[in-house]
């Protein structure tokens, strides 16, 4: 009988998209330090393994799965706001355009040597919005525990225009793990 799934993270919105699928796991939140990387699906990747390897070697016995979300914009990384004026600011940044989000994802079980690690990349294009509009996203959107200050989970009809890919993927958690995570239970 295999261990339990470890979710190795804190966000409440990898921890949904699991519940969703009927998905039972049990979340425990890496401290490991992110090293990122120069590319948006080197970064999430690494980011993912890092956490994945630090919760499994505590819970060996278990299917760890880890994952990192970035947010890529003109050659450059956007990660979570420092506080609300900093979050006005990428918001901004991101009126009318495009960017990418990339979330890596690793799954590690130990007793069966298996390393799982991947990138899935989606394109978000955002409304042309003013400071007004941003400012009523922030009130009705906690964007600070996120990367671009937006979720796409959340009032993104003020703000979003449109999504190439999976919309899990943007919000953190792309339906690929889920499929992966399934596969695992059975045939362990």
């Amino acid at each position: 009988m295999i261990g339990k799934i470890i979710l190795a993270s804190a966000s409440p919105r990898r921890a949904d998209i699991l519940k969703k699928y009927g998905i039972s796991f049990r979340q425990i939140s890496s401290g490991a330090e992110e090293p990122g990387a120069v590319l948006a699906d080197d970064a999430a990747m690494i980011n993912a393994r890092i956490k994945a390897q630090d919760i499994s070697r505590q819970f060996p016995e278990n299917i760890v799965l880890a994952a990192d979300t970035v947010i890529e914009f003109e050659q450059g990384i956007i990660g979570k706001p420092q506080n609300t004026d900093d979050a006005i600011r990428i918001l901004k940044l991101l009126s009318g355009k495009t960017h990418f989000v990339t979330t890596g994802v690793c799954i590690l079980y130990p007793p069966g040597n298996i390393e799982i690690l991947f990138a899935d990349i989606s394109e978000v294009r955002f409304k042309a919005v003013d400071e007004s509009v941003i400012r009523e996203y922030i009130s009705k959107v906690n964007v600070l525990d996120k990367a671009g200050a937006y979720a796409l989970q959340e009032s993104p009809e003020l703000i979003i225009d449109s999504v190439k890919g999976d919309p899990e993927n943007v919000i953190g958690l792309p339906f690929r793990a889920v499929e992966s995570l399934k596969y695992l239970q059975n045939i362990l």
